[in-house]
């Protein structure tokens, strides 16, 4: 909803048993993802950075002698990275070429999963058990993008739905919760302070976006030296 101003004064939405509802605001957040609506419906452009590779993530229950930790590995040249998590789970990420998945799945699995269990023999039961196809794992596309404005008419994208960025680093959650760290304190200065909305959330765009662009050219060239971290055999 806009006024005649031009200005985002609140949403329009379905409601299940209610059918349309409206809620007005003077000021429209949008933190929903990076398949942002709120972003497509304000035209705003999203500028994608393709990465050249794909993800494989899965996770298992960690042996009862675990330490919790990261650790990292190349497996015929991909990277493969272990996270541990909470109640006892360790996460798998394991880079594959952009677009290999369909090929890759018409393969046997067996050889495939063998090579993990090579590079972390620690796991081999919890691998053993709990990835025995290629269903266990889940595909996810990787990619950075990072919006061209932020801030429109009172509007305002922040966390993925303003700059996705790549599990590399695991930068993500951290910037977005800056992110909303930022954002409290100038919301404070527009409902107590009397300050101007256009120009709050634009502050917020100048402070936060330089540190965005450089932190996706850090993961461009984590990604490209990762290799030469490994001693050849």
């Amino acid at each position: 909803m806009q006024n005649e101003k031009g200005q985002y004064t609140g949403i329009k939405a379905q409601q299940k048993g209610r059918g349309e509802i409206i809620v007005e605001s003077k000021i429209i957040i949008g933190a929903d993802g990076r398949y942002s609506t709120v972003r497509k419906l304000a035209h705003i452009k999203n500028n994608i950075h393709n990465h050249g590779y794909d993800l494989l993530w899965a996770k298992i229950p960690a042996p009862a002698n675990w330490e919790p930790s990261i650790k990292f590995s190349l497996v015929k040249q991909q990277q493969v990275a272990l996270f541990s998590q909470a109640k006892g789970f360790v996460q798998i990420g394991w880079n594959i070429e952009k677009g290999s998945y369909p090929a890759l799945r018409k393969q046997s699995f067996r050889p495939f999963i063998q090579r993990l269990i090579d590079a972390f023999p620690s796991l081999n039961l919890s691998i053993e058990r709990f990835i025995t196809s290629w269903s266990d794992f889940t595909l996810l596309s990787v990619q950075s993008s990072i919006s061209e404005v932020w801030s429109k008419h009172h509007l305002l994208l922040l966390g993925d739905a303003a700059h996705t960025m790549t599990p590399t680093g695991a930068f993500g959650l951290n910037e977005s919760l800056k992110d909303a760290d930022l954002l409290s304190d100038l919301l404070h200065q527009v409902f107590y302070q009397n300050k101007k909305i256009s120009e709050t959330l634009r502050q917020f765009e100048q402070k936060r976006k330089p540190e965005l662009i450089t932190l996706e050219r850090i993961q461009f060239q984590r990604e490209k030296e990762f290799s030469s971290h490994f001693i050849s055999s």
